[in-house]
This record gives structure tokens, C-alpha cells and sequence, in this order.
């Protein structure tokens, strides 16, 4: 389990994340995540290859994890002799929705520098990401403390502008609100779709 460190300021994976869904000038990517995993001998079909984001949504006024799921390869990189990893995603889940997508784009990348503790990739197109090595069960808790904070809902009034809106919701439905976003992740509320041995989503 890698988290992202550092990236380049001219990185989307700044301001959009690689699944996208940080664009929106409401959404925030709080946190991005990545797992490998080796394939599982009994289960071909499960994914090797997981990305994972927390994405801030101040319209829905709560966050929620955006994934990546599919298989990394390591070969030498088209154009080029250098060793590689291709990153090949076939779905994407955004709260729990899930959905298969071929035009979701490969990632490609070389290593810089690798340690048992940081790693960094330098992309096809030069920009460079650093990420630190972390422990599953570390990553999943403070995935979880991301998805518990409290995020202030906006809305755009008449002229399009963005304002605050009061959390008008019942005690009741704030309470089951919180109620969910502290179960997300867990193994019991997997997405659909092919589960990995790990209890990251």
C-alpha cells in the first residue's frame, strides 16, 4: 500500500485525481492511495491493482472514496527500453456505484528511486509522483478519519455564485449519514464487483 506524498503542481492528479471525480470546482481529492497485490492463485479475476482516493463533495456535503480496480504489469515501457510498470484499469467506483469502463486511460511509469519505504515514478510524460510506503491497516484508519470529518455544504444561490447552506437533515438521518460513512470500507460493505484480500474498497 503506497499514499501520495508529492506531485508536480502541473499534475491533474492534484486537482482532478486519477479517477477524476476531484474536477469538479466543488470536489477536493483529500488523500490518493495506491495497492498492489500479487494474483491470487485460486481467483485469476481478482483485481492486482487498486487506486484509491477520498473525494470531498461540499455540494453532497460529505466525502467519499473514488477507485480505480484492475492489474499492473512491469515490462520495458513502449518508445523506450526502460523498465516500466503499466497501470491498466478496467472499472471505476464512486460511493459505491461501480461500473466497467475500457477508456479509462493506462497510467505508465519508471522508476526513479525505490526503497522498502518511498517510491518514485516518473511518468511517460516527465512529471513526477513520490509516494511512501504505509500499512494497510494505518491507510484504512485514516481513510476512515477522512470520511468522517465534517464537510460544510454549499449551494449556488441566484447567480450562480457558491454559498453555505445550514444542515437542515433530521438528528435521525444525520445520525445514519454518519453512521455510513464510518462503515464504508469495511469487508461487509464491499462494492460490487471482485473483492481483494485487503479491507481497503
Amino acid at each position: 500500500m503506497w499514499k501520495l506524498l508529492i506531485a508536480d503542481k502541473a499534475d491533474d492528479l492534484i486537482t482532478q485525481g486519477m479517477t477524476g471525480y476531484g474536477a469538479p470546482s466543488h470536489n477536493t481529492v483529500l488523500a490518493h492511495f495506491q495497492l498492489f497485490e500479487a494474483t491470487h492463485p485460486e481467483d485469476e479475476t481478482r483485481p492486482t491493482m487498486q487506486t484509491v482516493e477520498v473525494i470531498e463533495n461540499k455540494c453532497e456535503g460529505r466525502s467519499a472514496i473514488a477507485a480505480l480496480k484492475g492489474n499492473f504489469y512491469v515490462g520495458k515501457l513502449a518508445g523506450s527500453d526502460a523498465i516500466g510498470v503499466v497501470e491498466d484499469y478496467t472499472r471505476i467506483e464512486y460511493a459505491g456505484d461501480s461500473r466497467y469502463d475500457s477508456s479509462i486511460e493506462p497510467e505508465r511509469w519508471s522508476c526513479a528511486f525505490i526503497s522498502p519505504t518511498m517510491r518514485v515514478c516518473r511518468l511517460e510524460g516527465g512529471k513526477t509522483r513520490v509516494y511512501a510506503r504505509v500499512d494497510a491497516k494505518e491507510a484504512q484508519i485514516e481513510i476512515g478519519r477522512l470520511l468522517a470529518q465534517k464537510v460544510e455544504a454549499i449551494k449556488a444561490d441566484e447567480d450562480g455564485e457558491q454559498k453555505d447552506v445550514e444542515d437542515d437533515r433530521p438528528l435521525w438521518q444525520k445520525r445514519l449519514d454518519e453512521e455510513d460513512g464510518r462503515s464504508r470500507g469495511k469487508k461487509g460493505n464491499r462494492f460490487d464487483g471482485p473483492s481483494i484480500t485487503s479491507d481497503i474498497p
